[in-house]
């Protein structure tokens, strides 16, 4: 009886130890195993500007930039203010502001050879450039959310995520802010929701805390838009009926425009 006993505690603590070895070996996953890239769409800027159907001409004409959008020669800051510039070139489409858009144009082709988008996509900023001359504001605006859309997927095709969160961080940044001031300079409140897109604002919050390149996250434009974004979450999310006041709006302004100057 004393053996059977003994065995037991034997083959008990033998089978404690292998399952305490098995448990050691199994490799802790990484966040990154964890989490993954989010393949998410920025919302039309077309469409967005659409919901804003009460405002004019004149209204797109003052809310239009001062100064077409620049950076530092860099893949990094060039992705981003493609970003932008695709934003800016549909509200000045919707301003119907020639000379702008010609400006931006050639702006947004010299930022595209620098990020090297696919060729396709380049013949496609051609393609703008006569929509532009023959004041074809419809197929303007069309062609312009189509090369936005192409250069996203070709930059995920290619695996380049930090370069598409960059890019996607700089439309939004720039939409939001546009949108915030157009909103709070002709308010009416039920409009105010076009702001409230929390699904894109926390795939993208998730993309930047994967980006582990050094020469972006170490740069002083990325700390200032990392720290900047989670406010504007708390602000986006501070409604219980997607409304927002003017005080919020002009929030949204600030943090974006800091993130804006930061890139430049």
């Amino acid at each position: 009886m004393k053996k059977i006993i003994i065995w037991s505690v034997l083959i008990a603590l033998l089978t404690v130890s292998v399952l305490g070895c098995t448990k050691k070996e199994q490799p802790k996953q990484t966040q990154k195993e964890q989490v993954e890239w989010r393949n998410f769409p920025l919302p039309s800027f077309k469409e967005l500007f659409t919901k804003l159907d009460y405002l004019k001409d004149a209204d797109y004409t003052k809310s239009l930039p001062k100064e077409i959008y620049t950076v530092e020669p860099t893949v990094y800051q060039a992705s981003f203010a493609l970003g932008v510039l695709t934003a800016d070139a549909i509200l000045s489409v919707q301003a119907k502001n020639k000379t702008n858009l010609i400006d931006i144009s050639q702006k947004m082709i010299e930022y595209s050879n620098l990020v090297g988008i696919d060729e396709q996509v380049l013949k496609l900023a051609d393609e703008l450039k006569n929509y532009i001359e023959k004041e074809a504001w419809t197929m303007l605006e069309e062609s312009l959310d189509k090369y936005h859309r192409d250069v996203q997927s070709g930059l995920w095709k290619a695996k380049r995520y930090d370069v598409f969160t960059l890019m996607q961080l700089g439309g939004w940044m720039e939409g939001l802010n546009r949108i915030s001031y157009l909103v709070n300079n002709n308010y009416k409140a039920d409009y105010t929701s076009v702001v409230n897109e929390r699904g894109l604002l926390n795939s993208l919050i998730q993309n930047m805390q994967l980006i582990d390149n050094k020469k972006i996250t170490e740069a002083d434009y990325y700390k200032v838009a990392f720290t900047n974004i989670g406010q504007i979450k708390s602000v986006i999310y501070n409604t219980e009926d997607s409304k927002y006041t003017k005080e919020q709006l002009m929030s949204l302004e600030k943090l974006t425009g800091e993130i804006l100057k930061a890139v430049k």
